[in-house]
Formats: C-alpha cells, structure tokens, sequence
C-alpha cells in the first residue's frame, strides 16, 4: 500500500467582522492515496480563529457550490476540527473547503452514541454496538481466587458483522481481560511491580473515575481515571498513579 501524502494549503484568511461569513478558505492536495477507506483529518482551529465553536461549520467546495459537510470540533487545550475524506475525495487531486460562521444544524446520523449499560460504556453506532468499556468490577467464575477481579479495560469489542473479537478470562488465563495495558514491570519504590499477573499478589488496576464524554458523528471517546494499586508485603494497599 503506498503511504498517505495528504498536504493541507490555506489560501486565504480574511479578517473576521460581525458581517463575515467565510472565516478561512483552503485546500488539501491528495498525493498518492491508496485506501478503500475514509480518512480523519483535521486542524487547528484556534490558528485560524477564536469564534466559538458552535457558531463554524465546514463546507466544501464541489464544482464551484458549496456544501455543508459532516464535522466535529474538539475542545481541549487547543480545538481542532475533524473531518472525513471519503472514497470520492481521495479520487481527487486537491479539495477546496471553507469554514464559515453558520448556527444552522446539520442532521445528524450515524452517530457514536455512549451507553452506560450496567456497569459499561458501550459505543454504538446505527444501533449496532462497537465497543465497550468496563468500569464496574468484574469478578471471576464461582471457585476461583477473586484475586482475578478487574476493572478498567475495554470487552466486547465487534467486528462491523457483529462478531466478538475479544475475550476476557479464559479458563488457562483467567487474569487477560479484553484490551488493557499489561505492564509487568513497573519500578515503584525500589522494588518491581507486576500489574498484569494478578494471581502473584503485586498489584492491579481499577477504575477509578469518569472524567468526560465526547459524542459526534466523526468520533466519541470516553477519559478516564486508573488507579494502580500496589500490593504491599505487610498487606497494606498503595496507590501507585492514575
């Protein structure tokens, strides 16, 4: 497959009165795509201007007309506007877009949609779930060491037909949990810890907080909280971090 080459060029920035509409025009010259899928991209918005968010949206320029595409802004320390090229575009060899001042509302569909459904997160889209996230504690089969409980990981995740492409204690190894971050040797306090292997007693990680949701029709994404507990000889617990 040959590599994305995707070159964002602003033509044109104009300053911004209460009369304007167009607040930037710009194009991305498409080099040497080769995928059959839609690619994110996206850019800085507050380089470009300090209008708040809800009042911008992205069109693009086909065959001299603009139209309003799907977007989504992301707030954060910088804010940046997220967008799709799909199959069509990528035939292209340059695509022209504006932002533009616009409070209309684009009808949503297809988006992400976040669940709490006892005890998960679950991403869906058009009703069909994707993924799920586990914050409630999850404890193992009747019998066995409930030194395998776990929170914090992500299971089921679906393939787009629907199949579960994951698996959580298997009967030979009860302490793999869907997809989590197995870190079996983690220096605290002069000593090495083993997050992973919960039936050696060292340590394991929990849940510990929701910090924000992001749903849209580009992308939704959940932020939380671990806590990582550290198991001490003289059966006292000890938060490493979050």
């Amino acid at each position: 497959m040959k590599s994305n080459n995707i070159i964002l060029i602003f033509l044109l920035l104009n300053s911004i009165t209460m009369k304007a509409q167009k607040v930037v025009e710009f194009e991305i010259n498409i080099n040497q795509v080769d995928s059959a899928l839609s690619i994110p991209v996206c850019i800085d918005l507050d380089e470009i201007t300090k209008l708040p968010s809800e009042n911008l949206s992205l069109f693009k320029n086909e065959n001299g007309k603009l139209n309003k595409i799907i977007s989504q802004i992301k707030e954060g320390e910088h804010r940046y506007l997220y967008w799709f090229l799909d199959g069509e575009d990528l035939h292209e060899t340059s695509i022209k877009y504006q932002i533009k001042t616009d409070t209309s509302k684009y009808i949503e569909k297809n988006k992400i949609i976040l669940k709490d459904n006892d005890g998960k997160i679950v991403f869906e889209k058009s009703n069909k779930p994707i993924l799920a996230y586990q914050y409630k504690t999850l404890f193992p089969p009747e019998g066995i060491d409930l030194s395998y409980k776990r929170s914090g990981f992500i299971h089921p995740v679906y393939s787009p037909h629907g199949q579960i492409l994951t698996q959580i204690q298997p009967k030979d190894h009860y302490h793999h949990y869907g997809i989590w971050n197995p870190w079996t040797h983690v220096l605290f306090e002069s000593d090495t810890v083993d997050f992973w292997n919960l039936a050696k007693l060292e340590g394991t990680v929990k849940f510990d907080d929701i910090v924000s949701f992001n749903e849209g029709q580009i992308f939704s994404e959940i932020k939380v909280h671990h806590k990582h507990v550290v198991f001490k000889k003289n059966g006292l617990e000890k938060k490493f971090t979050k």
